[in-house]
């Protein structure tokens, strides 16, 4: 398996203010529905290596930027305008997108404005149901040809430091990493996560975090 963003972090904090309207303490991201917005599409509507531009306005990434993000064990800021990469993120991603997210995060290459990353969080009440959405997404990805034989796969459970447990299926390609998990808190809380990353992105997010 190929290591990528340290998803822990994101996801405790989506787990710590579940009461909120808002997942992230950090960010200060303000989402208002207007009648001027574009028609919603799905997230694997955006294509990684496009510009994140055909997708969004200048204005819009600008009101979604995440200023604060992971650090690498080091303490470096990794995502920033004066970085390599970027990020975005919506915690109500259903004023843009037609699939049943709790958290949106769209990763950009600065300077090409190129797609890089997308990643989908959803809270789900048990593993069995994440479990069958996690195979029923994997299953429509393979219909559809967008995973195909090109791919390598590789299912694996795993349980990280802190207690919480990933029970995941990757596909590694030539291009793309995919990977869809089911993450267990020691608290009992559940989540759904889905994740797009360009190769060259997750080998420098692996890089950056080990």
């Amino acid at each position: 398996m190929i290591n990528v963003f340290d998803e822990k972090k994101f996801l405790k904090k989506i787990r710590l203010n579940m009461k909120n309207l808002f997942f992230f303490t950090f960010l200060s991201i303000f989402l208002l529905t207007t009648s001027s917005q574009a028609e919603r599409i799905a997230l694997t509507d955006i294509r990684i290596g496009e510009k994140i531009t055909k997708y969004f306005t200048t204005s819009q990434i600008d009101k979604y930027y995440l200023k604060e993000t992971e650090r690498s064990k080091s303490g470096e800021l990794v995502f920033g305008k004066n970085k390599k990469y970027s990020i975005i993120g919506f915690t109500k991603p259903s004023v843009f997108f037609t699939d049943k997210y709790m958290v949106v995060q769209i990763v950009y290459e600065n300077g090409t404005d190129k797609v890089v990353s997308l990643a989908g969080v959803d809270a789900v009440k048990s593993e069995p149901e994440c479990l069958s959405k996690r195979d029923r997404e994997v299953s429509n990805f393979r219909k559809k040809n967008i995973i195909d034989r090109s791919y390598r796969e590789e299912k694996d459970f795993q349980t990280f430091a802190d207690g919480m447990t990933d029970d995941y299926v990757s596909y590694d390609g030539p291009k793309k990493f995919f990977k869809f998990s089911c993450y267990v808190y020691t608290d009992g809380f559940k989540t759904y996560r889905f994740d797009i990353y360009e190769n060259e992105y997750n080998n420098y997010i692996y890089k950056k975090f080990n």
